[in-house]
């Protein structure tokens, strides 16, 4: 479908303010034509419950004037009534003339409403003639197939679990089988004999809804398996077959390494911790306050920027009169940069050796900062005198401005180059941005899979940049901007991060979907987990994954778990290249936290290290040890090792009535 208004057409006006627009950097000539046209590949379409959480629309826009031009994309009316939610309802984009832009539109049904269909009028038009317009419609409803229990069960998945090794069955595994929408799976629980058996959804069910109604839903579905001690299995695309049976006999590895933790320091901040990024070998840590929903009404809270050594010693702060969402730290810990929110909009620079506070007025809020990796240079936006897209890059040394682009929205993500000769900017109007350090001059733009940006990684040797968030995917790009691939998520990607040498991926949705994918965007397995906003990260190394959410997860790269501490919610999470430290900010308590510790080898995958064994006389090679009472006193080996006890003395063992932490789940 595709509607087109030249500038010298029937005119339409529309109330839409051009504040904003009167900052844009483009400006197109008095005599010049000016025209613009939109079309979506696919303007209706139908979301299937309980499989199809939402749907993603690509608004095709063109320049058909012979100008460079700015234009705006409004949605007629509300854009999100109740029982839906709209993502990408309005924005700008920037076209030369004959250039082809996107712009993404997201629509999901929150299930509040009543209404099952909604139809969005979309208008594009120039900010030089705003008369001149280009409009589509895209009509979304919703097919409910029932409740995901009541659905037809015409296939069964069964086998028996069981140790690789000795080739025993394992009781107690969990096995699990989810759809694409993480909310819904069925489960089992392997018995005595490592036996499971799930009646499920079919192959042949599912690839109908997906043949008939072009869901984003893959027609399979994704098995989870784990069991105390040992690695966890996954895989991909299960397809049973209809009104017959699937037999998946899985073999599970013994763990061979196992980890504790200890907790090292911890500071209330007075709110949730935003982001704590650290120094490059973390003696220095840098933290604000942020959460992605506001205070209650009444709640004292205090908002800022904070900065500790590694004993957690404050050794700087700077309160602030709004959240504190951009904060980075350059590498030698020297540097503090923070960007704070309405209405303070400041851009802060604190320099530790010295002692002074630079402090430049944005005129907007700032939500990202990054340093250079030499720490010459900062990158920031909005800056003063620019509008909202503007990013600057200052001198760190002097806190002058070298020079200003502006991408034309907020600038969300940024990232230096390794060689730190370019950055990349992901704004929240579609696109990615690569500017050469040195002058600011745009080297390339390409449409990053729309709206706001929350990943933003480039490879160690400048091959790869990968980019997610409210785009509901995750995008690769190679050095010089050609798309290598994307990979479509059920939801909306808060965080994520990519190993030094591009061959790893880890992306977390808001509804606890952990994908990690290969350098070539295959899926490698998919765990169902709930994650804070900042609360995913992957070593450069690629070999330790940590998530937030109820608690803190330390994953191998397999996604098998290494470590886990329940209660609170964490909203930020970083783990050292070595495993040794674990930084967690939380939303609930106010607080952040430092974990140390250590990940050893575990030869027989009883949670007991070899070391801990051979120090206490235990077999490093028998995993039944760790259910064994050597000192006769109620606590098992592995309850001592636990506990940091002597499990051969009676006198020595965990205390009475451990304290078990609150599970806290946000609604």
């Amino acid at each position: 479908m595709k509607k087109e208004i030249g500038g010298d057409l029937n005119k339409r006006a529309l109330a839409l303010s051009f504040a904003v627009m009167g900052l844009l950097v483009w400006a197109t000539p008095v005599d010049a034509s000016i025209g613009v046209s939109v079309e979506c590949a696919e303007n209706f379409h139908t979301i299937v419950s309980p499989f199809e959480p939402n749907f993603k629309y690509i608004l095709t826009i063109t320049n058909t004037g012979d100008a460079p031009d700015t234009f705006f994309i409004a949605v007629e009316g509300e854009s999100a009534p109740e029982g839906w939610l709209v993502l990408g309802a309005g924005g700008f984009i920037k076209l030369n003339p004959g250039e082809v832009g996107y712009h993404a539109v997201v629509v999901e049904p929150t299930g509040t409403g009543s209404d099952n269909r909604l139809m969005l009028s979309f208008t594009v038009g120039s900010t030089s003639d705003p008369n001149t317009t280009a409009e589509i419609d895209i009509t979304t409803e919703v097919k409910t197939l029932g409740d995901f229990y009541s659905l037809p069960r015409g296939s069964t998945v069964r086998g028996v679990v069981y140790d690789n090794l000795t080739k025993q069955p394992i009781p107690n595994a969990e096995v699990r089988l989810y759809l694409w929408n993480t909310n819904w799976w069925d489960q089992a629980t392997t018995g005595v004999d490592g036996g499971y058996e799930i009646p499920t959804l079919s192959h042949e069910y599912l690839l109908e809804i997906w043949e008939n109604y072009r869901t984003r839903s893959p027609p399979s579905l994704y098995m989870e398996v784990h069991a105390e001690g040992y690695r966890s299995y996954y895989e991909n695309e299960i397809e049973p077959p209809e009104d017959g049976i699937l037999t998946r006999d899985i073999y599970l590895e013994r763990k061979d390494r196992t980890a504790s933790y200890q907790l090292s320091w911890k500071n209330s901040l007075g709110f949730g911790v935003w982001k704590a990024p650290t120094s490059e070998n973390w003696d220095y840590i840098a933290a604000s306050t942020g959460e992605h929903d506001p205070p209650a009404p009444n709640e004292v809270v205090t908002y800022g920027a904070y900065l500790y050594d590694g004993n957690g010693t404050k050794l700087w702060d700077k309160e602030t009169t709004a959240q504190v969402w951009g904060i980075d730290i350059s590498k030698d810990g020297r540097y503090v940069a923070a960007g704070s929110s309405n209405p303070d909009d400041k851009l802060y620079l604190y320099d530790r050796i010295t002692g002074s506070l630079m402090t430049h007025e944005a005129g907007g809020e700032v939500r990202e900062v990054e340093f250079s990796h030499n720490g010459r240079y900062l990158a920031a936006g909005p800056v003063e005198g620019g509008g909202a897209g503007s990013v600057g890059l200052f001198d760190v040394d002097t806190g002058e401005l070298l020079w200003q682009y502006d991408t034309g929205d907020w600038a969300r993500e940024i990232t230096f180059s390794p060689d730190d000769a370019y950055l990349a900017v992901g704004n929240s109007s579609d696109y990615l941005y690569v500017l050469n350090a040195e002058d600011g001059s745009l080297m390339w733009r390409r449409f990053h899979g729309g709206y706001v940006p929350f990943v933003l990684d480039i490879s160690q040797d400048g091959s790869r940049i990968v980019t997610a968030g409210k785009s509901h995917e995750v995008r690769m790009f190679d050095g010089d901007g050609n798309l290598l691939w994307s990979f479509p998520t059920e939801q909306v990607v808060t965080d994520g991060k990519m190993s030094a040498d591009g061959s790893l991926v880890v992306a977390g949705t808001v509804w606890g979907g952990i994908y990690c994918l290969d350098g070539e965007g295959n899926l490698l397995w998919r765990r169902v987990r709930p994650v804070g906003h900042n609360a995913v990260y992957i070593t450069k190394n690629g070999k330790y994954i940590a998530l937030g959410g109820p608690g803190i997860m330390l994953l191998d790269n397999t996604g098998s778990t290494l470590w886990e501490e329940e209660g609170g919610w964490v909203q930020w999470v970083r783990v050292s290249e070595d495993g040794s430290k674990i930084l967690a900010g939380y939303g609930e308590p106010d607080e952040i936290r430092l974990y140390t510790g250590e990940i050893e080898k575990d030869t027989d995958g009883d949670g007991m290290p070899d070391s801990w064994e051979d120090t206490y006389g235990l077999d490093p090679n028998d995993p039944t040890d760790a259910e064994a009472d050597e000192d006769g006193d109620g606590y098992t080996n592995l309850q001592e090792y636990q506990a940091g006890t002597n499990p051969l003395s009676a006198s020595s063992h965990p205390p009475e009535t451990p304290s078990q932490p609150e599970n806290f789940w946000p609604e």
